[in-house]
């Protein structure tokens, strides 16, 4: 639907705006859904709270098919630029309405918040094909599960179900073509700096003051920091009399992290694209839930570093870890899509 076919839909509609949003979710799939397609749904967070990470973790996903619709209950799914439904909260509509009247028939859940009677109502329905991202090792009731980090594997669990599908393991970690392209980039000396979408934990103007006079960085912050976050990283940045560079929420992103020497991560999605990006890392933990990723980071030379006791100076090291990303893309393609 064209964006003057939207607005004259919405000047002239009495329903609410999400009522008609998904009114036209549902025309502009139409065609599609007629000749036997299935609709993916990607379900995730995208909150200040929650981080940018389960957006950007799926993302490459997304990329695969112009029918792909993300879903969330947070509000910031819609400044993203991507085909969007925000879920209503409450009973009214049903989650599984609002799901069927986006014909979604098969949907990817990136989320590890949703509430145990969400989980259960979409595990216990059969209309919809749920495939669940199992970062903790709960081995949910959902027919198919999927863990994409470096550690995991059969191995994690303490029983599997023969009648489960697994998909683990880093040749399920998928690149978006963005950072593709930017691989055997040309590095310089800088130090790149990012603690993800948000940095909720205001990780950026904790370390300032420990980062070396003499070294050059290039300190991004994500477009959910907001801009008095941006103005105190960059008054801290002028009066420390640092060499850096600030950047918000920059369209060349990956084009700068490639470029640089080392990088300064959250130990999350965001230091394993810098690694196949061949830039030396130190991470950080800025979650619970980087738990895993910083202990098997340490088991392979990759120094981590918890939030708060960052080394100052020299004393700051670095590492590099090869790693075989989404060498098994076309077989989890295959499964989502429901071909």
């Amino acid at each position: 639907m064209k964006y003057w076919e939207l607005l004259r839909c919405v000047s002239r509609d009495k329903r609410s705006p999400n009522d008609i949003m998904l009114h036209c979710i549902k025309m502009e799939f139409q065609a599609q859904t007629m000749n036997g397609k299935d609709r993916l749904g990607i379900l995730i967070p995208a909150s200040k709270q929650s981080g940018l990470g389960h957006f950007y973790r799926t993302l490459p996903i997304y990329e695969w098919d112009p029918g792909i619709l993300y879903l969330s209950y947070d509000p910031l799914i819609q400044q993203l630029g991507v085909r969007n439904l925000k879920l209503e909260l409450g009973d009214e509509p049903p989650l599984l309405e609002q799901l069927k009247q986006a014909q979604i028939t098969s949907l990817y859940i990136d989320h590890y918040s949703l509430g145990s009677e969400v989980l259960r109502l979409l595990s216990e329905q059969t209309d919809i094909y749920c495939t669940y991202f199992d970062g903790d090792f709960q081995n949910p009731a959902f027919p198919a599960l999927i863990n994409s980090n470096p550690y995991a594997s059969v191995s994690s669990y303490e029983t599997c179900d023969s009648e489960k599908k697994y998909f683990l393991g880093s040749s399920y970690f998928l690149l978006r073509k963005e950072i593709r392209k930017w691989k055997g980039t040309a590095k310089d000396d800088a130090c790149f700096i990012c603690f993800g979408g948000t940095d909720a934990s205001g990780q950026t103007l904790e370390i300032l003051p420990g980062l070396s006079k003499e070294k050059h960085y290039k300190i991004v912050l994500g477009m959910a920091a907001g801009e008095k976050y941006v103005d105190k990283v960059r008054s801290e940045i002028e009066g420390l009399g640092l060499n850096a560079a600030l950047y918000s929420d920059p369209p060349d992103f990956f084009s700068l992290l490639a470029s640089c020497r080392s990088a300064i991560l959250s130990c999350s999605t965001i230091a394993q694209e810098a690694l196949f990006l061949d830039v030396q890392v130190h991470c950080v933990v800025v979650a619970e839930n980087q738990r895993r990723l910083s202990t098997f980071f340490k088991l392979n030379g990759i120094p981590v570093s918890e939030a708060g006791q960052l080394p100052k100076g020299r004393e700051l090291r670095f590492g590099k870890l090869k790693m075989r990303f989404g060498e098994n893309e076309k077989k989890l393609k295959k499964h989502l899509l429901r071909y």
